[in-house]
């Protein structure tokens, strides 16, 4: 079994085709789907066919119970905490020349304590994926993403949409050797 230990956030990204204007009302495309670095993975390895596992933390909220109820439908073991922290999201803002600026507010993935671990899923792991995004716990104290909620939102969520994987022939991979 492969385990990601990791962010599990909402990511929302926004394209425009125009310039950003800073002070005033710009205009843009936007995609939301789960995200978060070792989510993001997570999904990778299980459509690829491992067993996969999740430590992460999330809030409360709307967005935290939408991810759970992914991780569900992608088939991973989820040992995801519930905390009273708002659920994490990165804000990614991709202007007209494709230059890529991210705002994360990790919420409660960056509070995920060693206390928390669930080791036994930790114990059934013959590879651990840790994020570099793990190791920025920088705590913001009480400055926090305003909780987000909807009566009886459970059945809603968000789906990954994660591009195609990749492949490569048996002919395309002979054909580049030298």
């Amino acid at each position: 079994m492969i385990v990601a230990l990791g962010d599990l956030m909402l990511d929302i990204v926004s394209r425009t085709n125009d310039p950003i204007l800073c002070g005033t009302d710009c205009f843009v495309h936007a995609d939301i789907a789960p995200g978060g670095s070792a989510a993001n993975f997570a999904v990778w390895a299980r459509r690829l066919g491992a067993e996969v596992g999740l430590i992460s933390k999330v809030g409360d909220d709307v967005i935290g119970r939408s991810l759970l109820r992914d991780l569900e439908l992608e088939g991973i073991v989820g040992s995801v905490v519930v905390g009273e922290e708002t659920t994490g999201l990165t804000l990614a803002i991709v202007d007209q020349t494709g230059q890529r600026t991210m705002l994360a507010a990790r919420g409660a993935a960056s509070t995920l304590s060693v206390e928390e671990l669930d080791w036994t899923l930790l114990d059934r792991a013959d590879l651990l994926h840790v994020t570099a995004y793990s190791f920025f716990a920088a705590h913001l104290g009480k400055r926090h993403l305003r909780p987000w909620s909807t009566p009886s939102d459970t059945e809603s969520c968000f789906r990954w949409t994660l591009p195609p994987i990749p492949t490569c022939s048996a002919s395309a991979q002979r054909s580049s050797s030298p």
